[in-house]
């Protein structure tokens, strides 16, 4: 998965077209496609539901972006990921990847990355922190996707929701006191709000049934 670059696009200047203004020239034209671009992650990011990603073979420059935009990554030996942009003439960030892999795999090899344009297989990156667990054939990859899914699920959705809003607002977080500040309000709306009371009531009665 990738930008496809054989297919005219917003960020290439079309032949023939007229002589832009001064304040739509080139650079903002293709600043503006860049954004639009960009939005794709972004919307990942803002979307309340976790996204999953399976990876089975090539996932470069843009693909690559998605795939560390997810919330989970599942990856097979075939999976092959690099940051393609450096590799032709342009910079290691681009598709919110400087944002993403150094959160993800720690500064040095995020660099060696960037720097080089490597890529990264789904044995390493699962030894890197990049992909959770890998598997051998991209059926037991999707069964295991499906299956985590259905586990995320179990929960109660707002609960899930807030889960993937405090992750991420805590990886940034300032301090501890505003990463526990966060769970605290959390914690407090889902128990007045929520489903919790029966919840609760059906796991110790699952786990004394266990005894």
């Amino acid at each position: 998965a990738g930008l496809d670059l054989q297919e005219e696009s917003d960020l290439t200047p079309q032949p023939g077209a007229p002589k832009p203004a001064q304040e739509d020239n080139e650079v903002s034209r293709t600043l503006k496609g860049q954004r639009q671009l960009v939005n794709i992650f972004r919307t990942m990011r803002a979307a309340p539901q976790p996204v999953i990603a399976l990876i089975h073979g090539p996932a470069t420059g843009a693909g690559f972006g998605l795939a560390l935009a997810a919330d989970v990554r599942l990856v097979t030996p075939q999976a092959k990921m690099n940051v393609a942009m450096y590799k032709m003439g342009t910079t290691g960030g681009d598709m919110s990847i400087s944002y993403f892999l150094p959160r993800l795999v720690g500064l040095s090899v995020a660099s060696e990355l960037m720097f080089t344009g490597r890529f990264i297989m789904g044995e390493r990156a699962v030894r890197t922190n990049l992909a959770s667990e890998l598997f051998q054939t991209q059926e037991e990859m999707e069964a295991a996707g499906q299956k985590l899914a259905a586990e995320m699920l179990e929960g109660e959705v707002n609960g899930l929701r807030l889960t993937k809003e405090c992750i991420q607002l805590s990886v940034d977080a300032p301090s501890f006191e505003n990463a526990v500040a966060l769970e605290d309000r959390q914690q407090v709306l889902m128990v007045v709000a929520g489903d919790w009371k029966r919840r609760i009531g059906n796991f110790s009665s699952s786990h004394k049934s266990k005894l």
